[in-house]
């Protein structure tokens, strides 16, 4: 009975510790997103994610916080000014058998980045990287689960 209750506990914090969620990035933890304010009106804004984040998971989170950097700073819409995504890959060994060898699997995590100018006003309609910040905050909102913190 000890035992199950020993690994009951265990699974109940390496759960508790998954990563993969919506955050702000911190000096104990390196996944989520950071921002810095490059002149008046314009942010800098990156997401990593971690191994069990998906490309397309970071790409959201970003346009998500891109939107809320929007409306936290008063203004209506935002221009995508500059984007990038990469993705940083090792190999990991699983296992080892000595007369077979190792296998190995490959172990990625995206990060990506954006470079916003924020305006007032409404959005133009001929700008195809201007994004209404009520908008896209609405639209993904429901998609974006926030991170699990120990």
């Amino acid at each position: 009975m000890r035992i199950f209750i020993l690994a009951a506990t265990a699974g109940l914090l390496a759960a508790c510790a998954s990563q993969g969620g919506y955050q702000a990035r911190s000096a104990n933890d390196p996944y989520g997103y950071a921002e810095m304010q490059v002149e008046p009106g314009r942010m800098l804004i990156s997401y990593r994610g971690d191994t069990s984040t998906p490309r397309e998971t970071v790409e959201m989170y970003l346009l998500y916080r891109a939107a809320e950097t929007t409306l936290e700073h008063g203004h209506d819409y935002f221009v995508a000014a500059g984007h990038d995504v990469d993705a940083q890959t090792r190999l990991e060994q699983t296992t080892f058998r000595p007369r077979f060898g190792s296998t190995y699997r490959t172990i990625s995590n995206h990060n990506a980045a954006i470079d916003i100018v924020m305006r007032d006003g409404e959005r133009p309609k001929n700008l195809a990287n201007a994004y209404e910040a009520r908008a896209v905050r609405e639209a993904l909102g429901p998609r974006v689960t926030a991170a699990q913190r120990q």
